[in-house]
């Protein structure tokens, strides 16, 4: 026999289907928005670095592209002590 009630009209499952799914929607969009900020700042990092130390090598690349969120802006306020590219991604 086939299922013919939709889950989402039922009193009590719909209503706790319906907030499970906006729980994780949210869950989703913040994830999303961390995501962005993270691209946005290894950009900028990798442009101020260009600017300092001249065009990223590969192994630099490669570095940026592990970093956790945590560690950029670690990493990026090193730019102003670091006398090579090497000692700022050490």
């Amino acid at each position: 026999m086939p299922i013919t009630e939709d889950i989402r009209n039922h009193e009590v499952l719909g209503r706790e289907y319906k907030r499970g799914f906006q729980v994780g929607f949210e869950q989703g969009r913040q994830e999303a928005r961390q995501e962005r900020h993270r691209e946005r700042t290894l950009e900028l990092l990798r442009r101020l670095i260009e600017q300092r130390f001249g065009p990223l090598p590969s192994w630099a690349e490669q570095r940026l592209a592990q970093l956790p969120a945590a560690e950029i802006e670690t990493i990026a306020l090193r730019i102003f002590d670091a006398k090579s590219l090497e000692e700022m991604l050490s």
